[in-house]
């Protein structure tokens, strides 16, 4: 998915190149961030002496506009080494103080940087998100490094979600910090379908088998529901690796049973196996943070096993914990656990197995969700280990350590 949007790693790499501000906005899963990195490092192999500094602020222990500031003069100061003395960072006064030391730490360190601070509106608190001037005074501070006197040239790079965070500064940001803005669309349902195309293509013989694994029907309908809801890449990148894992189950099945099809597999079967089928652990930093969470709900649990309306409340307070959007219904955490089901993740059964409910499938959903007739009753169980899920988890996202405590 690299620079799938060329325009914003071009405008991206040309603040990069002169300096300044530039927020970045869209959706999740619209190339921000992928886009800002590509553009940070061809800008770095055009000027070797250039650093990169990236923060993604969901990780501060202090998530304020001072918090970032602090942080990056305590990673400047790291760098430059304990034989490198740099007066102490001011706690307390003024914002120009606490900047002006940063910036001369900065300075001491190298003469040009690109500054990536990842999940910027985290920086601002509840009452700031209503109040437009609070909003551009919490972020002219931060902005502020780029012309701190006696600093280095600085291109920094806020990103966020909120498409109207310096809307509603005021127009501080953009005539006090002259920050330029770059809105991130979210991709169309014939951009997925290409992306979608362009990663099985590369895989050759494999990609075909899993692209057989789904059929048209479920491609079709999956992409065309991604780009209703919400453009998400990602969504289809998972897509392509549930395509990979269809096709191998597919093959492990026939192999078993002797039915292997006229001509035989297109393909050996460890070049069928995604690695993620021989190690679920290996996709959870490949998860969305909503999907993270909810595996940490249940990984916080006293035991491996929750039910699941139990799940559904430990769900909602690891996401107001995170500062994440709750999840708009029942319907929707069970698609979220059918597809860590698939991953291999963890498992879900019914507490009272009946003829006719035990082990049957919801047929609406592209990713194997299940309908909410017996979901209610039913058993959320981790498939691994859960001291081995809780590190991977705090591996993939450090914030996620405080729903596991």
């Amino acid at each position: 998915i690299a620079c799938s949007a060329p325009r914003g790693a071009r405008r991206a790499g040309a603040a990069a190149e002169s300096g300044g501000c530039l927020y970045v906005s869209g959706g999740p899963g619209t190339g921000k961030t992928c886009s800002v990195r590509a553009a940070a490092r061809q800008w770095k192999m055009r000027s070797a002496s250039a650093q990169i500094l990236e923060v993604n602020c969901m990780s501060l222990s202090q998530r304020s506009p001072t918090g970032l500031l602090l942080y990056l003069g305590k990673l400047a100061q790291e760098r430059l080494g304990t034989s490198a003395s740099s007066p102490p960072l001011p706690h307390s006064g003024t914002s120009a103080a606490l900047v002006g030391a940063v910036a001369a730490r900065l300075a001491k360190l190298g003469s040009s940087f690109v500054i990536i601070a990842d999940e910027v509106d985290q920086l601002l608190g509840k009452r700031s998100a209503t109040n437009g001037g609070a909003v551009g005074a919490g972020l002219e501070a931060v902005f502020a490094l780029v012309h701190a006197a006696g600093g280095p040239a600085i291109a920094f790079v806020a990103i966020a979600n909120a498409v109207d965070l310096l809307e509603r500064s005021n127009s501080v940001l953009q005539e006090a910090s002259c920050c330029e803005s770059l809105l991130f669309q979210p991709y169309s349902a014939e951009q997925l379908r290409s992306i979608f195309k362009a990663r099985l293509s590369a895989d050759g013989a494999s990609g075909q088998d899993a692209e057989k694994a789904l059929g048209p029907v479920q491609i079709e309908l999956t992409v065309r529901q991604v780009a209703k809801r919400s453009g998400d890449c990602r969504q289809v990148v998972r897509l392509c690796e549930q395509a990979h894992f269809e096709a191998a189950a597919r093959s492990m099945a026939e192999e078993e049973t002797g039915n292997t099809p006229a001509g035989g597999p297109s393909t050996p079967q460890k070049k069928l196996k995604p690695s993620s089928m021989a190690d679920p652990l290996a996709s959870v930093g490949l998860l969305p943070p909503e999907q993270q969470v909810l595996l940490c709900a249940l990984a916080s649990a006293k035991g491996e096993a929750m039910k699941f309306m139990d799940i559904c409340a430990r769900y909602k307070d690891c996401l107001k914990q995170v500062h994440l959007s709750p999840v708009g219904s029942k319907e929707q955490v069970m698609t979220y656990l059918s597809v860590l089901e698939q991953r291999g993740l963890l498992d879900i059964r019914a507490a009272k197995r009946t003829a006719a409910a035990a082990g049957r499938r919801s047929a609406a959903g592209p990713l194997g969700g299940r309908s909410m007739g017996g979901g209610a009753e039913s058993i959320i169980e981790l498939a691994v280990s859960c001291k081995a899920v809780r590190e991977s988890l705090v591996r993939a996202n450090p914030m996620l350590e405080k729903c596991l405590a």
